[in-house]
């Protein structure tokens, strides 16, 4: 009795031990018939053409066989792309980064290639949609971007609907429902760049570029801007500051190489926003402007537009010297100097460090003469008033030191840190400072009165 007790207690063990093995069979069968699938995939894919290939591709990113690619079927290939071709992207970069990434590309390769399909003509209607005949364009462009060849990825590219995992299939559903969630908002999108796509190649447009563009270099500078937005307006209307806040919004808004002025793109972007809040087209806004750019040409005083110009001159020198300034201010080895010349490390350059700080880049230069030079710094550049710079206070003041000697920031920048860093080396000089202490009251009185003499005081 009890060798059949133990023998009733061994049956379920060797019968779930045979169920496992059969599973496992059962899977490695599959398994292998999956693997079986794919190189027979990749078999007959060698034997078939280009074309043939991105028939293939073009049907499975077409999730609805509508015979057209709509933005989230775009957006979910592309993003199938990049995980084919970087599988592990996933663990270096978030996945709601990669598919805004996937939808970016979509909405650009829409706006290039894409057609706006008429209501009525089916699944895709009112949708903007790349046909099979565009496609070829758009996975060249991808592929150019990604940095790879069709030809060279296109077996991997299909291989990877094949054999999908039930997580695979999860992770895809989940992925097309977001790209379909954003898809209304991306087409209106889209729908507006293909209408300044057309803009550009209008004739309005060109002509207004060339009224602004006086230098005819095909960019419009900050100058030319401002003289341009100001010709477009009436004799009556605001004034001619106004046109050059609008011309210093758009360069910062528009100018997205930072070169201080817009190219012919760039300078059409702006019309489209300036068209946009005027309620009207670029093709309708543009004739009207160069017309009243004419009957003001012809009003405005010669004399006037020579002082407009002789202003808009001033401005940019103005706006060159705060630009110089704040990369000067900004630049890493200007705080270097900056302690370097802090001597007592209290966060500020007072006189006496800045006159001996000047003696080390010059020490041929008499102590008086250096005392003069940094006096003058010092007034020029202390806003604050409290007789010593603080670190933007600094920042202005090496600016200005080098336009005085005639050459750039990063042109000096590395002479003048390893000159302080050598100066300090030798100690700091108590005889110089005593004498800079006793001379400074009376060289900061001479500057003031030459500056009073000077302002007509």
């Amino acid at each position: 009795g009890e060798v059949q007790k133990a023998g009733s207690m061994a049956d379920p063990v060797k019968r779930d031990h045979a169920a496992v093995v059969q599973a496992l069979k059962t899977q490695m069968t599959m398994e292998m018939k999956q693997l079986q699938a794919r190189m027979d995939l990749v078999d007959r894919m060698q034997s078939k053409t280009r074309e043939q290939k991105l028939d293939m591709l073009f049907s499975l990113w077409d999730r609805d066989q509508s015979g057209a690619l709509v933005f989230s079927e775009v957006a979910a290939g592309i993003r199938h792309m990049i995980s084919a071709l970087d599988p592990d992207i996933e663990f270096d970069v978030d996945s709601d980064e990669i598919l805004a990434l996937c939808a970016d590309g979509a909405s650009e390769g829409l706006a290039k290639l894409g057609s706006e399909q008429k209501e009525g003509s089916g699944a895709d209607a009112g949708h903007v949609t790349i046909s099979r005949e565009k496609f070829t364009g758009l996975m060249d462009a991808v592929c150019s971007r990604i940095g790879t060849d069709f030809e060279v990825v296109a077996e991997l590219l299909v291989l990877q609907y094949v054999g999908w995992s039930v997580d695979d299939a999860v992770d895809d559903a989940v992925d097309l429902v977001a790209l379909k969630l954003v898809e209304y908002e991306a087409e209106e999108e889209i729908r507006v760049e293909k209408r300044f796509q057309k803009s550009l190649e209008s004739d309005e447009l060109l002509k207004l570029f060339k009224h602004f563009d006086r230098s005819q270099d095909m960019r419009v500078d900050f100058k030319e801007l401002a003289m341009g937005l100001d010709s477009l307006r009436t004799l009556e209307d605001a004034p001619f500051e106004e046109s050059v806040e609008s011309a210093l919004g758009a360069l910062l808004i528009f100018d997205e190489d930072c070169t201080r002025s817009l190219n012919y793109v760039q300078f059409g972007r702006f019309m489209l926003t300036f068209a946009a809040a005027a309620g009207t087209t670029i093709e309708k806004l543009a004739p009207l402007l160069l017309e009243v750019a004419s009957e003001k040409a012809a009003a405005e005083p010669e004399e006037l537009r020579h002082m407009k110009s002789k202003a808009m001159d001033a401005i940019m020198r103005d706006l060159a010297e705060a630009e110089r300034e704040v990369l000067t201010a900004n630049d890493a080895r200007a705080d270097a100097l900056f302690v370097l010349f802090d001597r007592d490390e209290n966060g500020y350059v007072d006189f006496k460090e800045l006159a001996l700080g000047l003696k080390l880049f010059n020490p041929s230069a008499g102590l008086e003469d250096t005392a003069v030079v940094a006096t003058a710094m010092l007034l020029a550049h202390d806003s604050s008033g409290d007789q010593r710079l603080d670190r933007k206070e600094f920042g202005a003041f090496l600016a200005d030191f080098c336009a005085t000697v005639g050459s750039d920031f990063d042109e000096l920048a590395d002479f003048l840190v390893v000159a302080a860093l050598a100066g300090r080396t030798e100690g700091d000089d108590g005889v110089d400072a005593a004498i800079l202490a006793e001379i400074q009251p009376s060289v900061a009185a001479d500057i003031k009165a030459s500056q009073k003499t000077l302002a007509g005081k």
